[in-house]
């Protein structure tokens, strides 16, 4: 009995170690894991929006400003995937037409779903309307990726319903 609680005393030491451990490296890479998604969120939207210098959040979108010129709307959305959400970054040109997406984090199938990251399928938005953001199989202009039919499809009616809220 005696050597049993010095092993689950030992446990309980090493785990409140390694917790706290843990914990101190979570709250040291905190910030630089912050700074890495804001300067990945810049770079899209730098991307979608050449030259801008100014966001201004209003209710659950962002507009996009080069000095006192708005360049459009930038809205993160989330699409329930496959292998779980997926966070877009929506940018809506003044036209109402799509200057980009971004897929922000996924986890679909590798391989497969995971494919809606490549700029061979997100490219294929740009310039779109809402009437075109439907998959080819059902009369829109969307190439759905082979083999990753749900993913493609939630990523194109999260795309069309940002831009369809916008209009």
């Amino acid at each position: 009995m005696k050597e049993m609680l010095r092993l689950v005393f030992s446990l309980l030491i090493v785990t409140v170690i390694a917790t706290g451990l843990l914990s101190i490296t979570y709250s040291l890479t905190r910030p630089f894991i912050d700074q890495a998604q804001q300067t990945m969120f810049d770079e899209q939207l730098q991307s979608f929006f050449p030259g801008y210098d100014e966001v201004i959040e209003i209710d659950e979108r962002l507009e996009v400003y080069k000095g006192t010129e708005m360049l459009g709307y930038a809205v993160l959305t989330t699409a329930p995937g496959y292998g779980g959400d997926i966070e877009l970054l929506v940018a809506v040109a003044l036209d109402r037409t799509v200057a980009g997406v971004s897929v922000l984090r996924q986890q679909e199938t590798p391989g497969l779903g995971a494919r809606i990251v490549e700029e061979q399928f997100l490219s294929q938005f740009r310039g779109m309307s809402a009437e075109d953001l439907e998959l080819t199989r059902f009369g829109g202009e969307v190439d759905a990726i082979t083999s990753a039919t749900i993913s493609s499809e939630r990523v194109t009616s999260a795309v069309r319903v940002t831009v369809e809220e916008l209009s």
